[in-house]
């Protein structure tokens, strides 16, 4: 709406700036656009802006070469003229020439808006015999509404600057079936003054013989009449027509070239039908958001659901034929591997042949890698097969040393945070669950592998026991792989083991051919808002300003369905509560999917339990509907340390919010232990979140508050058992939440877009700037993962909330990316 505005004023501070008046009139827009063969907001790109400048803002990019025939003369050339539109801007020459006169026009402009609707505002002058043509200067604004995909209305508005002359086009354009294979139109012109009744008009449709290909016809008042036949190729097209006037003879011909943005070709699509490959490189560690920095400068692919997006589309396309995947250097947590074998699994279903590369590959890298067609590794790589484990780091030792207690108020069986702090071993409770989840991990990727590669559980077993680490050689003759060789030389590799000749078609083509569209308007969206990190208010997953934009993105009129990935520890009830609030609003007027990462355990899950549905792959750790409270405070730390303390208060318990400063962990610890009456009102508040989480629990999942009694206590879910117990409705990843999505908003498979709201976490990513050793000082996990302890960040969470109650997860549950 600013922007409307802004073109409006300026429109109207062109008008009252006008030139002296002449008494010649300004040429009508039909004999000025007579390159056309029919209105630029109805068919084709309409001169790039030229005859509508809000016209650049609904189209892609593109550069336009058009001309006309001097009568039955095709070599003589009676008017030509280039146009080219870039990113809203838009500029044209075009040169007429008629009996020995010639003039020529040059046009700037700017659109801007949505595919809903657009606004755009051009200068136009003439140079040359321009009377002889009726060309005078003039500014030209423009609007294109296209409110759904059945119809489109187009604006113009031409004034004069050297005559007092003031031109209103309209043009009305319709699709009965909603899609380009038919389009009617119709338009007129009308000069300020003159009677409705006399003003020029056209009529005329536009046929869809296939995708690419079209054919337009055009009748004017006049009873002259157009026969047109456009052909897109796509980032290149073509197009011709006759013209015929009012006597219906053969008047003149009309010839285009396009040079740009991508459009729907089904003789492109012919032509190409498996002859392409993909290359999708994938080092590094996949995240989730990232910096507006980082998204201008990085190459490739380095979000999860960019890498999703790519391999989704790669198998839909009919042009290409193979995906070949570089693994090397990838860092993946389990759950997330195995969404990305997933992507792959569908992209081979649809007909795609996969080839992966890996150098040294790991448990969860050869878990995706197992599902290709082809796995290559370099001569000089390796495997590591070694299983899963879990470990934690306990401090009571040392924190005993140093002279701080730690006082566990532990209300319930399974919930273990405080175990790091208070314990030299896992407790039974801990140790039974944290095995689950590893054999859970090992299970689901030996189940895979044998699957994959057609070998049984013993020899996968025997593999990981006894080989452990494998040289390529090793893995060639144990079957785990089908060859040797560099991705530097994918060609020979694909030659060697697809057997047919392909070309290279990039990841930003093979967006740009997949998103190419001729339809009108923007289809409905499924808005992807993610949650990651812990549930903190204005760290880990800022849970105020999350919550903001959840209620917004449910506010929007083209949002018909939410995704919500979270992946997170928990931490903050306050803060879990505030985005699950959000999402339970949310739910009320469009379909809420939860999609869980790697960990939705505690207040993760407490943040997706409002959801209309809930999916989580195998390894997802999931449940932990529990809570944790304890009481760190100095039992002789200073005294060893040397610290001094003294404090003034008002209030009998002023002293435990304040403390001795502990260096490195940024927090202050209380001086005296809690006396019995302020434990016993701790513990009470501990069992009343306890209580209200149940019921929440109860409510959002609908379900029996004794039934969730019996899977809480804090006790950790894969997402197979907590699917088997009513806690997760579906096993998949991302990709599956979203088409859950689709379904639930009762969205067209072929009519629908996905809109990541958040990706963008920032303007600059600050960690990059701080050297790794000061970093490991101040780091938490969701900004400098690589440095991340996490049993000094939970310390450090217990001790800053206290002695208030988390919900949250035990230190070190969530795997770190690895190979």
């Amino acid at each position: 709406m600013r922007q409307l505005v802004s073109l409006v004023a300026m429109g109207l501070c062109c008008v009252l700036l006008s030139a002296s008046v002449h008494a010649q009139r300004m040429a009508s827009y039909y004999s000025q656009y007579d390159l056309l063969s029919a209105p630029p907001s109805a068919v084709g790109e309409g001169l790039s802006g030229f005859a509508n400048p809000a016209l650049p803002a609904l189209e892609p990019n593109a550069l336009q070469l058009q001309w006309s025939t001097d009568g039955r003369d095709h070599g003589g050339v009676s008017d030509i003229g280039a146009f080219s539109s870039l990113g809203g801007l838009s500029s044209g020459v075009l040169r007429v020439e008629r009996n020995g006169f010639r003039s020529t026009g040059y046009h700037v402009g700017l659109a801007g808006g949505t595919k809903r609707f657009a606004t755009g505002i051009a200068y136009q002058g003439f140079a040359g015999d321009k009377r002889a043509f009726g060309r005078v200067n003039r500014l030209t604004t423009g609007a294109i509404a296209r409110p759904n995909r059945y119809l489109s209305v187009g604006l113009t508005y031409n004034i004069g600057l050297e005559t007092d002359d003031r031109e209103w086009v309209g043009a009305l354009g319709i699709r009965p079936l909603g899609t380009p294979r038919l389009t009617v139109f119709g338009d007129m012109a009308v000069f300020s003054g003159d009677a409705l009744g006399d003003a020029p008009w056209s009529v005329g449709g536009a046929f869809q013989v296939a995708p690419g290909v079209e054919a337009v016809g055009r009748y004017f008042e006049s009873e002259a009449f157009s026969l047109g036949l456009r052909v897109n190729l796509d980032r290149a097209g073509v197009q011709s027509q006759a013209r015929f006037n009012p006597s219906q003879a053969y008047a003149s011909s009309t010839y285009g070239v396009r040079l740009g943005g991508a459009q729907p070709s089904a003789i492109s699509e012919a032509v190409q039908r498996g002859g392409k490959h993909v290359a999708l490189e994938l080092g590094g560690t996949l995240g989730y958001q990232q910096s507006q920095v980082e998204a201008w400068t990085q190459e490739g692919v380095r979000r999860l659901y960019e890498a999703l997006r790519t391999i989704e589309r790669a198998g839909a396309s009919d042009r290409v034929q193979t995906l070949a995947l570089n693994l090397s250097g990838l860092r993946i947590q389990p759950a997330l591997a195995w969404e990305l074998r997933q992507a792959l699994q569908e992209a081979q279903a649809a007909g795609t042949t996969v080839l992966v590369y890996v150098e040294n590959a790991g448990m969860n890298t050869y878990h995706i890698a197992s599902v290709a067609d082809h796995v290559i590794m370099d001569p000089v790589g390796r495997l590591t097969l070694d299983g899963y484990a879990s470990s934690q780091t306990f401090l009571a030792g040392t924190l005993d040393k140093v002279g701080i207690a730690v006082d566990d108020w532990r209300l319930f069986s399974h919930k273990s945070a405080l175990e790091a702090l208070d314990r030299t071993d896992f407790s039974e409770a801990e140790r039974e669950q944290r095995q689950a989840y590893i054999d859970a991990f090992y299970e689901t990727v030996r189940t895979d592998v044998t699957a994959s590669r057609g070998l049984d559980t013993a020899t996968f077993d025997s593999i990981v026991n006894d080989q452990t680490l494998l040289w390529a050689d090793d893995a060639e003759s144990a079957g785990l792989i089908d060859g040797t060789g560099r991705w530097s030389n994918l060609d020979d590799l694909l030659d060697t083991h697809v057997g047919s000749s392909t070309s290279a078609l990039s990841v930003d083509a093979l967006n740009e051919l997949h998103t190419a569209s001729d339809a009108w308007s923007a289809p409905p969206t499924i808005a992807l808002v993610y949650g990651i990190g812990g549930t903190s208010i204005d760290g880990g997953m800022q849970a105020r300003e999350l919550a903001k934009t959840i209620r917004d993105t449910a506010d929007r009129d083209d949002v018909a369905a939410i995704v919500f990935r979270v992946d997170s520890p928990g931490g903050d009830p306050l803060a879990a509560d505030l985005v699950a609030e959000a999402l339970r609003e949310a739910s009320e007027d469009k379909p809420v999917i939860i999609s869980q990462g790697q960990v939705a355990g505690s207040g993760g899950y407490w943040v997706s339990m409002y959801g209309d549905e809930i999916v989580a792959s195998p390894t997802t750790l999931t449940g932990s509907i529990g809570v944790v409270a304890g009481w760190i405070y100095d039992d002789g730390f200073s005294d060893r340390a040397g610290f001094d303390y003294d404090v003034v208060q008002r209030g009998d318990r002023a002293d435990l919010t304040t403390g001795y400063a502990v260096p490195l962990l940024g927090v202050e610890l209380p001086t005296r232990d809690l006396t019995e009456a302020e434990r016993e009102r701790a513990e009470a508040q501990i069992e009343a979140l306890y209580d209200d989480f149940i019921a929440r629990v109860a409510e959002g999942r609908s379900l029996d508050q004794d039934a969730v009694r019996e899977v809480a206590e804090g006790r950790v879910w894969t997402g197979t058992a907590a699917q088997e117990r009513g806690l997760v409705d579906t096993i998949g990843g991302l990709p599956a939440a979203i088409e859950a999505a689709r379904t639930a908003a009762e969205l067209d498979r072929d009519w629908v877009q996905v809109q990541e709201v958040n990706a963008i976490s920032g303007f600059f990513g600050f960690e990059t700037l701080v050297p790794a050793p000061i970093r490991a000082l101040v780091s938490d996990r969701d900004r400098a993962p690589e440095t991340y302890d996490p049993v000094r960040d939970f310390v450090r969470t217990m001790a800053t909330h206290q002695p208030h109650p988390l919900v949250i997860l035990p230190p070190g549950w969530a795997p770190a990316p690895r190979p």
